[in-house]
């Protein structure tokens, strides 16, 4: 994480060259896009002395966690310093003993030549010998073993050690880098505040002209606004007193037509009234005629049928036109309500549809609004992305490479600690060899058996270290960490101190 190259160079290749004069030529809105650059500026070197902050508490816990190793191993190198000092106080007994073994193996051999010149058969005690003889040889081979596995383990730690410091000493360089960095950080981000409070100072004149200005469109723009909202609220009201005058002949035309209505039903009711009277005359009537007829039975016989049946005929006639006319005044009476039912329908319609078309309109602008919104955020996000995604391809560019450096210098110290202690290894071999070949010469003629049991032993004690009395401090650790038990698994001593813990137990 670095600063932008872009406004490094505009800090110190323009604005760092201008002068008072420059600055008091400069527009209010150059000015403020510069304050806006070294702002970002700022920013970012707020946030690399932030990273950098991050940075350092790591290696410190790194620090804080190798001393915590270090301490656990001196436990370790307790333990086994008391395991090797057991070991060389049993190895010093077995020499004595085999001291011991060496001079009675003498006595039974020149018994045995006696005994064998007197008997062909081994006598039981020499056979004793010989046994003890053996496992005394198992028990020198098995030494032999541990001793060298010790050896094995010994160049591991080693390695571990070497290995650990150089983590060690690489951590503390890294936090000596960062702390300096920090410092010219620091520094220049001083130097920036500086430069920006005099901009400020110089800026605030110019805004609170702007301000005024602003405040004065401001308020042109609000007397526009009352004026509008005066206008619109002028329309609103002619708009509500068109409605109520629409509702007052609603009203008008349900009154007209509730007054047709009574008409109508009186008529039907006069009509029902004629109907009575005429039936009432008819029945008078049909008395006299009666009466009559008793009178003149048989001279009006003839005549009284027919008249009965023209007054039947009428009856039903008169009946017949009665209720059509009846017929005709409801089917106009349910066609004027059909009518007006309809009408109200349709203005309801009517209303509905206005409604709807002002909310759909309402609801639109609000959609179209809101979709201004969203593009706007998503353009500004859009642009952040892109920024973000920019500045982290720097960031693993820079690291990449800076990977494959230590990498590479990694692998070139690695090559030349091998180079190193592949020399000291022969070289240390052929010092050894030489003088076991110059020992050998020196040695006295002993039985073969013997012999080789003395060069073994011999060999052995050599390369088994001194007592820890005689050692330096760095020495004895060396030799403690040698006796490690052998089953403990190697890694490859390359791989960072997060990767494995080589003195994990």
């Amino acid at each position: 994480m670095e600063c932008s190259t872009e406004v490094c160079d505009l800090r110190e290749q323009e604005y760092m060259a201008l002068t008072a004069e420059d600055l008091e030529n400069k527009t209010f809105t150059e000015n403020f896009f510069i304050s806006m650059e070294l702002e970002a500026h700022n920013q970012q070197c707020e946030d690399v002395l932030k990273y950098a902050e991050e940075i350092i508490k790591l290696s410190e816990k790194r620090l804080a966690q190798v001393g915590d190793r270090f301490e656990d191993s001196e436990k370790i190198l307790q333990y086994v310093n008391d395991v090797l000092d057991n070991f060389e106080r049993k190895n010093e007994e077995l020499a004595l003993f085999h001291k011991k073994f060496q001079q009675n193996a003498r006595n039974f051999t020149e018994r045995t030549e006696l005994a064998k010149r007197r008997n062909n058969e081994k006598p039981k005690h020499v056979l004793e010998v010989e046994k003890s003889l053996k496992a005394l040889d198992d028990v020198e081979e098995k030494l032999s073993e541990k001793i060298e596995a010790a050896y094995k383990e010994l160049e591991y730690w080693r390695r571990a050690v070497h290995h650990q410091e150089s983590l060690y000493e690489q951590a503390r360089s890294e936090v000596c880098e960062l702390q300096a960095k920090m410092e010219r950080l620091e520094l220049t981000l001083e130097q920036c505040e500086a430069e920006h409070r005099a901009r400020r100072a110089q800026q605030l004149a110019e805004v609170e002209r702007q301000e005024k200005e602003r405040i004065a469109a401001e308020e042109a723009e609000n007397i526009r606004v009352e004026q509008e909202r005066l206008r619109i609220e002028a329309a609103e009201e002619q708009k509500r007193e068109e409605e109520r005058r629409l509702k007052r002949e609603e009203e008008e035309e349900l009154k007209r037509q509730e007054e047709e209505k009574r008409k109508l039903e009186v008529e039907r009711q006069k009509l029902e009234e004629e109907k009575k009277r005429l039936e009432a005359l008819e029945r008078v009537k049909n008395a006299e005629e009666e009466e009559r007829k008793e009178q003149e039975l048989k001279k009006m016989e003839e005549k009284k049928r027919q008249l009965e049946e023209e007054r039947k005929r009428k009856e039903l006639e008169k009946q017949r036109k009665a209720e059509e006319e009846d017929k005709r005044k409801r089917s106009r009476i349910e066609e004027e309500l059909k009518k007006q039912q309809e009408l109200k329908v349709l203005e309801e319609k009517k209303k509905k549809r206005q409604k709807a078309a002002e909310e759909r309109r309402i609801r639109k602008e609000e959609e179209e609004k809101k979709r201004k919104e969203e593009m706007k955020k998503q353009e500004v996000e859009k642009r952040k992305n892109e920024e973000r995604k920019m500045d982290e391809e720097r960031r693993m560019k820079k690291e990449e490479v800076k990977k494959q450096k230590e990498e590479q210098e990694k692998e070139n110290r690695r090559k030349l600690e091998e180079e190193k202690k592949l020399l000291k290894e022969r070289k240390l071999l052929h010092d050894l060899n030489k003088k076991q070949n110059q020992e050998k010469d020196d040695l006295p003629k002993t039985p073969i058996k013997v012999l080789n049991r003395e060069n073994s032993r011999n060999n052995l004690m050599k390369k088994a270290p001194s007592t820890p009395k005689a050692q330096t401090p760095t020495k004895k650790v060396e030799r403690a960490r040698s006796m490690t038990p052998i089953k403990m698994k190697k890694k490859n001593l390359d791989e960072t101190i997060e990767e494995e813990d080589v003195f994990a137990f």
